[in-house]
């Protein structure tokens, strides 16, 4: 009841979470194929963390928590595309790592799902 209070969850009613588990963007790399389409169906936004804001998004039967420099991209968007999303719209594909000043890190190209 509590831990909801940090939490802001925007998911299709449709998509039975209950037993979901969270996937590290790394991890989840690990079990699809370079071009697979992962469709989404929604997300949350915690803000409980030690170091902020983090955002998960919801698969048909995971979590994958994405990097926190998605949080504001997620906070943006306009109803319509909120729709979209929960709608299973929009997909990840093309997950791999990529080096930056700080380190490797995951990243993944947006796609349109129809």
């Amino acid at each position: 009841m509590f831990s909801e209070k940090n939490m802001t969850r925007t998911i299709n009613e449709k998509i039975d979470t209950s037993d979901f588990e969270f996937v590290k963007l790394k991890d989840f790399a690990q079990t699809v194929k370079p071009k697979e389409v992962t469709q989404l169906w929604g997300w949350i936004i915690s803000n409980k963390g030690r170091y902020g804001a983090s955002v998960a998004v919801a698969t048909e039967d995971c979590f994958i928590s994405l990097p926190k420099r998605y949080v504001d991209w997620f906070q943006g968007l306009n109803g319509e595309e909120r729709t979209a999303f929960m709608n299973g719209k929009c997909g990840i594909t093309n997950i791999r790592e990529q080096a930056t000043e700080n380190g490797a890190t995951y990243v993944f190209d947006w796609v349109d799902v129809e």
